[in-house]
């Protein structure tokens, strides 16, 4: 008889999707994340997160996350909790910890790419707005071109957002195969490397018992 219940949904953060915006929120992002914890798919928000902590907590659930979906809209720069969220995903993306997969929600790529119109005017005012003119907005240049330059996912070419949801959740389940199989990959190398190193302490154990056996006599006497 097979189960009707619904899939278990696993412990700690799987995927993290980082966005910008109320109605975006609540229309796309919901169905997204509605639709990644039905196939058991834990997908973390900064709504998920427990009143009264620290903004800050948020750069932990990224560095705990396997999947990060940067869903970028026209809005997007506007945000600069956004663009802090996407700086430290492309760090943990270089330092080969996390996954990205950037969404192109209703915006084109190349827009992303040359900072075009009101999504490079936004993210110019962001950083002139702000009480320290420092050099930000070069890290969130820098994360933006790396987040575009991956291959990603574009609205566009969806015939709507059911199409596009489940498109995603297909990227996201192969990419969380393949870092299981990368884990377990490296955990039987290191086994591997383990069992070597013993097989030649013992061989040089072995060597020194029968050709030196008075260095072991007055080691261990």
């Amino acid at each position: 008889m097979v189960s009707s219940l619904p899939p278990k949904v696993n412990e700690g953060p799987q995927v993290f999707i980082n966005f910008r915006g109320k109605e975006l929120r609540e229309t796309f992002i919901s169905h997204l994340t509605s639709a990644l914890k039905d196939m058991g798919i834990n997908a973390y928000i900064d709504s998920d997160e427990l009143a009264g902590h620290k903004l800050d907590k948020l750069f932990e659930r990224i560095k705990e996350s396997t999947v990060a979906l940067a869903v970028l809209s026209s809005e997007y720069t506007n945000s600069n909790w956004c663009l802090k969220e996407l700086v430290k995903i492309m760090e943990c993306v270089d330092k080969d910890n996390l996954w990205v997969i950037p969404i192109f929600y209703k915006l084109d790529p190349t827009t992303v790419k040359k900072l075009d119109g009101d999504f490079g005017i936004q993210l110019w005012n962001l950083w002139r707005g702000g009480r320290n003119r420092d050099g930000r907005i070069l890290k969130w240049n820098e994360a933006l071109q790396g987040v575009a330059g991956r291959f990603g996912l574009d609205s566009k070419t969806h015939g709507n957002d059911p199409a596009l949801v489940d498109d995603i959740i297909t990227h996201v389940q192969n990419a969380l195969s393949e870092d299981l199989s990368r884990r377990e990959n490296k955990r039987r190398r290191r086994a591997i490397y383990g069992i070597i190193i013993l097989i030649f302490i013992s061989i040089i154990f072995v060597y020194i018992y029968r050709n030196f056996p008075h260095l072991l006599y007055c080691r261990f006497s």
